[in-house]
């Protein structure tokens, strides 16, 4: 299986060992989960509102 890493600088890096995206046989993509962090400051960013 091959494995393609994707990843911007559009996003906020990861917080840990992850990689932001993962094209995987060229058919498969994984994607990681973000937090809410606002990439001007750095700072988690919270809302009840949906």
């Amino acid at each position: 299986m091959t494995r393609k890493i994707i990843r911007t600088d559009a996003a906020p890096a990861p917080v840990g060992p992850y990689n932001q995206t993962i094209v995987a046989s060229g058919e498969m993509v994984f994607v990681a989960g973000q937090f809410s962090i606002d990439p001007r400051v750095g700072h988690l960013v919270y809302t009840d509102r949906f």
